[in-house]
């Protein structure tokens, strides 16, 4: 069955490209291919197998699980997150067939340890945001809660990127033609003023900042945190 990159490709993962053919079959069966990488297992059961369309395929859990055996865990990371996005996945499942599978000395299931020893409540919903909070982690700085809701004056609801509560500061990050238009712009500044009033202090990084300048963000937030912590 298509497996590792080839089943994360056929799944939707995000941070996989697809163009690798890669399949697994029992171990001591005889495939020599020259375009396609081959791997060989004992412990793949019937929990395991499934399709996409007519192409048999590893489960999107068992296929995270590999993932590890052939890439860094920072994609293995990246890939869970948008199978938990898109709801291709289920974090219980994960948890469950990567116990098993680890108990039974399967390689390669390592990545997938360190994923889910700093598993965040909600997973990150782009790549962008992902990065963001990959940076604030690698600079041993508190993590904000992600999609946090918080109740306007008017009786909506805001959902900010990345959120503070204790100290009420809040992160939008803003991916590529986010908030482009002048109606965009408009219900963003209404947005921000109806936090205000509620005592938020929101800004804004753009994917250019996060991706590309991350030294400025990690400055930035801890001199904010800072800051508000102060006020506070």
């Amino acid at each position: 069955m298509a497996s590792h990159r080839a089943a994360a490709a056929l799944h939707g993962f995000d941070a996989v490209q697809p163009g690798i053919v890669e399949f697994t079959v029992p171990r001591g069966t005889r495939v020599r291919r020259s375009d396609a990488i081959v791997h060989e297992s004992l412990d793949l059961a019937a929990v395991d197998y499934t399709h996409v369309g007519p192409i048999p395929v590893t489960t999107p859990e068992r296929t995270l699980i590999d993932l590890g055996a052939v890439t860094r865990w920072q994609k293995v990371e990246e890939a869970f997150d948008g199978a938990e996005r898109d709801d291709r996945a289920e974090r219980f499942a994960v948890v469950k067939r990567h116990a098993q599978v680890r108990r039974q000395g399967r390689r390669g299931v390592g990545p997938m340890g360190v994923v889910l020893r700093n598993r965040l409540a909600a997973p990150p919903d782009s790549v962008i945001e992902r990065r963001f909070v990959r940076l604030l982690e690698d600079a041993g700085l508190a993590l904000p809660e992600l999609q946090y809701e918080v109740a306007l004056p008017n009786g909506r609801k805001a959902y900010l990127d990345t959120a503070y509560p204790a100290i009420r500061l809040a992160w939008e990050l803003d991916g590529h033609g986010a908030h482009a238009t002048r109606k965009q712009r408009s219900a963003d500044n209404t947005r921000a003023g109806l936090l205000a009033d509620v005592g938020w202090d929101l800004r804004r990084f753009t994917y250019e900042q996060v991706m590309h300048d991350g030294g400025a963000v990690v400055r930035a937030v801890r001199a904010a945190i800072h800051t508000r912590s102060c006020d506070t």
